[in-house]
């Protein structure tokens, strides 16, 4: 799929393996699985030496790329990010255009064409196509199939039901029915469902009052929950305190662990038709030298591979970035829980300052979420300030 181009002329030619840098949040049993996959790229390919150097979390990335950005000479090879991290890097051409270095091949399951578009198109941009999709996930419902079989109850396929479910739990079992992992992906989401692309320049108030009112009315009456210091809905409902909640597909060998020995778990789609596309994708810097780019090219196709994409969904609950992989008998018949649940994808609007546009929804919403008493005067007025807050951030 992809092919080295001409090396410039100014290039010394070089010996010996190539050494490239790879930057990267995967942490616990998905980064030992990263290792091992990285592990055996090397072995089948001995001129290349791939170091992998973990950061603590998105934002600890975030902030060392922003600041390796003002020394571009000290950027690694390539790095795991978001998107909306590096458009103005790409502006300044110091992002890797792969496009064409991609070519179609008759077998279609490595092709470009068999990568789902919906993990491409944010990708694209001015005719270019700027990294790869890597860790792809989605939202699904996480339950606990062991109480839902004694009240007699189905997983809910839309919100209308997602109350009615929860309600129901928490008037025969005492505990919250169900929760949202991620408050700024309920946000794009509800809105979403409501039919609305949120744009802070747009006078939205009425979609915006109805999202936050649908969350803090369930936890006014004790039937949702948020996260709240306990960070992952995946601990409160591994503790029992909590019969479902909505989280990424990837959040299986954290859950599952919790779940372990206590009660049966299981998945359904997410209560909407179209549940969110998210993750990062691996893009390489231009700063890296011809033999590290064609290198780096190398390794971003291995792990793109349909092969590693099967046992990569399988392990780790991403999402198969390749449409094959998706719809293989091998990855529905797999003993993950997540394989069937995913149809139709949206995407959030990508703009410059995408972690500042997040951090700022979270602490709107957990402002009012937080508390039972908040009064319908001040859901609106914060949601005016998050508007107003957003609208300076997004230009």
């Amino acid at each position: 799929m992809l092919v080295g181009c001409e090396a410039s002329e100014d290039e010394e030619i070089a010996t010996g393996p190539v050494e490239i840098t790879f930057w990267h949040v995967v942490n616990g049993e998905q980064a030992v699985l990263l290792n091992e996959l990285t592990d055996r790229f090397m072995a089948a390919n001995p001129e290349i030496i791939v170091k992998l150097e973990s950061q603590p979390d998105h934002n600890e990335l975030s902030a060392t790329i922003s600041s390796t950005l003002i020394s571009p000479d000290h950027l690694p090879t390539m790095t795991q990010a978001y998107i909306d991290w590096l458009l103005y890097p790409i502006q300044d051409g110091l992002v890797l255009d792969i496009l064409p270095l991609i070519t179609d091949t008759p077998d279609k399951t490595a092709s470009y064409n068999d990568i789902n578009p919906e993990f491409l198109t944010h990708l694209m941009i001015d005719g270019g196509l700027y990294g790869m999709p890597f860790t792809k996930s989605s939202e699904v419902i996480w339950y606990n199939k062991t109480i839902f079989d004694e009240l007699g109850l189905t997983p809910p396929d839309t919100f209308d039901e997602l109350v009615t479910v929860s309600k129901e739990i928490y008037e025969k079992k005492g505990i919250p029915g169900a929760g949202f992992d991620s408050l700024s992906n309920y946000f794009y989401s509800y809105l979403n469902y409501l039919g609305v692309t949120f744009d802070p320049n747009e006078d939205q108030m009425a979609a915006l009052k109805e999202m936050a009112h649908y969350y803090l009315d369930g936890i006014k009456e004790g039937y949702f929950r948020i996260a709240g210091t306990d960070k992952y809905l995946s601990q409160p409902m591994g503790d029992q305190k909590l019969a479902m909640y909505i989280g990424s597909t990837a959040a299986g060998t954290f859950i599952e662990k919790n779940a372990a020995g206590k009660f049966e778990l299981a998945t359904a789609s997410y209560p909407d038709e179209y549940a969110i596309q998210q993750g990062t994708d691996a893009f390489i810097f231009t700063t890296a030298s011809k033999r590290e780019q064609d290198a780096a090219l190398q390794y971003v196709n291995f792990l793109a591979s349909p092969e590693i994409q099967l046992e990569w969904a399988i392990e780790t609950g991403y999402l198969p970035i390749r449409n094959s992989v998706l719809n293989s008998e091998e990855y529905l018949d797999s003993n993950s829980l997540i394989p069937g649940l995913i149809e139709h994808m949206f995407s959030k609007p990508v703009v410059p300052n995408g972690n500042a546009v997040i951090a700022e929804i979270e602490m709107v919403l957990e402002t009012i979420l937080s508390q039972e008493d908040t009064t319908d005067a001040e859901v609106e007025k914060n949601l005016q300030n998050l508007q107003y807050s957003l609208s300076s951030i997004w230009e």
